[in-house]
């Protein structure tokens, strides 16, 4: 209709905040940034980094480092609550809450860079005029609401999920179930 949307996430220093404050003991985090360090860069090959570098770096910051920094606080809050005597825990308002991460398997830079002939062409053209286009793939990879993007994006969650379906039916506490 006529409304705007746009992501709180912009704004959300607290990612987990909000279930959290709805009463979740558990939160399952399924996050975009693979844990594998970029390679160092060569000092020959060290250039200034580009408009498109700096605005997917920028973007990367906003969406990942406040959720690194919210699953850190609640495991500091868990590991001081284990600290505390039992008789004094009802005492504060903290409460244990475990959390688990699902981090990509894969870069997500280099399925953009495999799918970046899909994004509509003044798409392509803009960030190549704003030399943003071909560099590290981060900008583009928020970019790209296109399909083939999204469906390899799918199937790497759902690959990497049930890679790990036995520790997370551990962390959830239930018992396997058949997993197709």
């Amino acid at each position: 209709g006529p409304e705007h949307y746009g992501d709180g996430s912009w704004r959300q220093t607290s990612p987990l905040s909000p279930a959290i404050h709805t009463g979740a003991n558990k939160i399952i985090v399924i996050t975009t940034r693979d844990r594998n360090l970029d390679p160092p860069t060569a000092e020959h090959e060290v250039q200034y980094p580009t408009l498109g570098a700096v605005s997917g770096s920028l973007l990367d910051i906003i969406f990942m480092d406040n959720v690194d920094a919210d699953i850190e606080r609640t495991q500091r809050i868990d590991h001081t609550l284990s600290l505390v005597a039992e008789p004094r825990l009802d005492e504060t308002l903290l409460r244990d809450i475990d959390v688990i991460a699902l981090d990509p398997s894969e870069d997500i830079r280099d399925i953009a860079r495999e799918h970046a002939a899909d994004m509509p062409w003044t798409i392509r053209m803009l960030l190549r005029r704003l030399g943003m286009w071909g560099q590290d793939w981060r900008l583009p990879s928020y970019l790209m609401f296109e399909p083939t993007y999204c469906r390899a994006l799918i199937e790497l969650g759902y690959r990497d999920t049930l890679a790990r379906s036995e520790e997370l039916i551990a962390f959830m506490g239930g018992r396997q179930a058949a997993v197709e």
